[in-house]
């Protein structure tokens, strides 16, 4: 089933100018027949000629020859490497595997997509895919995977950990301005939240410069009132911590110490 629908035309050409880098399976046309070089002779004399041939005799001879250890050892390293190239009408493909190491790439070039494909042990396997409209990068090692894909609308990515080095900056055509984030930094203009979960206090400064003066604290700070008694809740402190407006279960309180308060954080 596998050859049904081929055709073999069977040929010679004896003294043909042939390119001395033919070999058995290419393609050659003699006299308009086209076929495939399954013989081959080179002869190296007044010029150097080739003769070709397709055989078409009736019954094929076959011969069984025995190899020694060297050339047992020779070939058993070239199956343990091997490189492939496959072209057909609709693809081309170049591949490069080891048995011994269970790893293997490959690139496969189509009409409409060029893909390239790394596999290595435990299935782990990473792909680049391009296409007229977008382009994928994916790793699996068949239980996980993580991907980045461009599209013509935007950007995907997905996996269990992003992580980004360098600074980060995101802008938009929305409105001017832009986000910075680097470290333990966040550099944006407004921000805009359903709610924002504090802990602790949290530093007011006097302008965004590096160098701006601090205002004071707005959190959740612990104290003592003038008459001795403990008060907690959420409270705006003064920079040296000395004036503090606190609101309690109790209520809420103006107050002006002499020692600072001590903040939980």
């Amino acid at each position: 089933s596998t050859l049904q629908g081929y055709e073999y035309q069977p040929l010679e050409a004896d003294g043909a100018k042939v390119v001395p880098t033919a070999e058995l399976g290419d393609g050659i046309t003699v006299n308009g027949v086209y076929t495939q070089i399954a013989y081959q002779n080179i002869r190296f004399s007044t010029g150097e000629v080739m003769d070709v041939a397709a055989p078409g005799q009736a019954e094929t001879l076959h011969e069984y020859k025995t190899e020694g250890e060297t050339t047992r050892r020779f070939t058993h390293q070239i199956a343990e490497t091997r490189s492939i190239i496959s072209k057909t009408s609709e693809e081309i493909m170049l591949a490069v595997e080891s048995e011994i190491d269970d790893l293997s790439s490959s690139i496969t070039i189509q009409l409409n997509s060029i893909t390239s494909q790394v596999t290595g042990l435990n299935n782990q396997v990473s792909t680049i895919s391009q296409k007229v409209d977008n382009i994928t990068l994916s790793v699996s090692n068949g239980t996980e995977s993580s991907y980045i894909s461009l599209t013509v609308g935007g950007v995907q990515v997905g996996g269990g950990t992003v992580q980004f080095t360098g600074n980060i900056v995101f802008a938009s055509d929305l409105t001017d301005g832009y986000t910075e984030i680097s470290g333990d930094n966040i550099l944006t203009g407004e921000v805009s939240a359903e709610y924002i979960l504090l802990a602790g206090e949290m530093r007011i400064y006097e302008d965004t410069g590096r160098n701006a003066d601090l205002g004071g604290y707005i959190g959740y700070m612990s104290g003592m009132t003038a008459s001795g008694s403990s008060t907690a809740g959420i409270a705006i402190a003064s920079s040296n911590e000395a004036a503090v407006v606190i609101c309690t279960t109790n209520g809420a309180r103006i107050i002006k110490l002499v020692a600072p308060i001590r903040r939980i954080i």
